[in-house]
């Protein structure tokens, strides 16, 4: 019995059993997580970032001369009232982009500081679950690298928390 215990295959299922009680105290712990994270992103302003050219969006970007190929529709009548040539307002672009997230929960990061009460992998996993959580607030669309598809909802960090 004693040779069976120090077998390679009960070292492996040791091993199996020690990865999956550190994965469930993880789990344990992400509502938490997601809390500090939250707590992170509320402290951080951000908005919303233009792409410089004109295009679909809400913010003003500039007039330019009506051309005969643009609609009627478009022409600010406001501004081409003042002078003898028609305008047309243009809006900036606005388009989301997409983060790939990817966070190191590799067995390096369980390190802990005998002066910290948290490990190295949930400070990583805070940050960045924060980073996600901002850049939803500002329109951008978030995913887990090779993990999950990119998403823009309000639940997209609690989804990648989940994950």
């Amino acid at each position: 019995m004693a040779a069976a215990q120090g077998s390679p295959t009960s070292a492996r299922h040791s091993s199996v059993f020690r990865l999956e009680g550190e994965a469930h105290a993880l789990a344990d712990r992400l509502p938490e997580l997601v809390l500090d994270a939250l707590h992170v992103a509320n402290t951080v302003t951000h908005g919303i970032h233009g792409r410089r050219r004109a295009g679909t969006g809400e913010t003003f970007w500039q007039f330019r001369q009506f051309q005969a190929s643009d609609p009627a529709t478009v022409i600010d009548w406001r501004r081409s009232a003042s002078s003898d040539n028609l305008y047309v307002r243009e809006r900036e672009w606005e388009a989301a982009h997409t983060f790939w997230l990817w966070p190191d929960i590799s067995p390096s990061m369980t390190f802990r500081s005998h002066l910290a009460p948290i490990a190295k992998r949930d400070r990583a996993l805070v940050l960045m679950l924060a980073v996600a959580e901002l850049l939803v607030r500002a329109g951008e669309r978030i995913a887990l690298l090779g993990l999950t598809p990119p998403m823009a909802s309000r639940k997209a960090t609690s989804r990648i928390a989940e994950t």
